[in-house]
């Protein structure tokens, strides 16, 4: 989805090709400006003056400075999407585990250090302060990824069982990752490892039981 698509949600919808222009730059403008200065010093007129437009501009696509968090966030959503899609793709569903893992988590790594927004925007949804729409979409697309992963991977495993492998995993590396950005880099890299590790030993009996063959 592009995110002047998932901005319609929020806003008022461009209808020619210079406006969905302007959606996509004051979006960019305030995701410049919330990872520089945070989520609470990203006031529409600082949005504004970033994206070089006028505070009245910026109402005419996005009604309040939530709508434009909230567009961030189904933007990020689309991002996450493709770098999940890149680091589980068909041809990676017998890679063992540590290898598999490494790809995961090192993938999550780079979106973060790449988009630095991406934690303060996710921390916002997940927080409920935009609402629960924003982090449902997110939630709904990346355990909606690793369902889809994880039956093709261990395709004996109940429907019941997979969707809740599913959830705490998304839920433990969200969180480990989220711990790992505030620490310095040595412990980073060790919590990262130790992230690694902890999912193979979780999925490991997983593919004993529910999988088959594995490529070594």
């Amino acid at each position: 989805m592009k995110s002047a698509e998932a901005a319609a949600r929020f806003t008022r919808v461009p209808q020619q090709s210079r406006g969905q222009k302007r959606v996509e730059e004051i979006l960019d403008a305030a995701e410049a400006v919330i990872a520089e200065h945070g989520l609470d010093a990203a006031t529409t007129s600082a949005i504004a003056e970033r994206a070089g437009a006028s505070v009245g501009s910026l109402y005419h696509f996005f009604p309040s400075k939530d709508a434009i968090v909230q567009a961030l966030a189904l933007r990020f959503t689309a991002i996450i999407e493709a770098v999940n899609a890149k680091a589980m793709p068909p041809a990676a569903v017998h890679m063992p585990l540590e290898k598999l893992f490494e790809r995961i988590v090192m993938n999550q790594v780079n979106l973060m250090e790449e988009r630095p927004a991406f934690t303060a925007v996710y921390d916002a949804s997940c927080r409920d302060v935009l609402g629960k729409q924003a982090y449902e979409e997110m939630e709904r697309v990346i355990v909606g990824q690793v369902k889809l992963f994880l039956a093709a991977r261990l395709p004996r495993m109940p429907k019941k069982e997979r969707e809740l492998a599913a959830r705490i995993s998304v839920t433990v590396v969200n969180n480990v990752l989220e711990d790992a950005r505030l620490a310095d880099a040595e412990l980073r890299r060790g919590m990262m490892r130790e992230l690694q590790r902890m999912m193979v030993r979780y999925f490991t009996p997983m593919d004993a039981q529910y999988g088959g063959n594995r490529r070594t």
